[in-house]
């Protein structure tokens, strides 16, 4: 009993939470597209940038900055943008294809004069690409 009260002060409770992880690897989910949609809502940005750093975290906090290359589609004007994501699950690796590719996403807000856009997320096993008539995953 000695033993155990060094281990575990007295009054101390522990919660383990249960692990979940993704069913596959064809299931992960990243932020960074490998081509552009074969269509999407006139409101919904493409544009080709370049993450200044591949920390995850940032993107569902303040969100982070992206160097745009070009722009394919959208009201998106300057040199950066933020992407922020909403939520995050089990399958999602931002960053699974790269830190530079196309950003297909919605403006939801701005923040010091750029834009911040909820990009959609793209699974390993459509090859990280929108597909589909409306640029959904099929």
């Amino acid at each position: 009993m000695k033993l155990f009260s060094l281990l575990v002060p007295a009054g101390a409770l522990v919660f383990v939470a249960p692990a979940h992880a993704c069913r596959s690897a064809d299931y992960t989910l990243a932020i960074v597209h490998s081509a552009p949609p074969e269509r999407v809502s006139p409101e919904t940005v493409v544009a080709e940038v370049e993450f200044e750093s591949d920390e995850v975290a940032a993107l569902r906090g303040p969100g982070m900055r992206a160097r745009i290359r070009r722009v394919i589609q959208g009201e998106v004007s300057g040199d950066f943008l933020i992407v922020r994501t909403a939520a995050q699950t089990s399958c999602d690796r931002p960053f699974a294809n790269g830190t530079v590719g196309l950003i297909v996403g919605n403006i939801v807000g701005a923040r010091d004069g750029l834009p911040i856009v909820n990009p959609r997320r793209v699974s390993r096993r459509n090859g990280f690409r929108l597909t589909g008539p409306s640029g959904r995953p099929d």
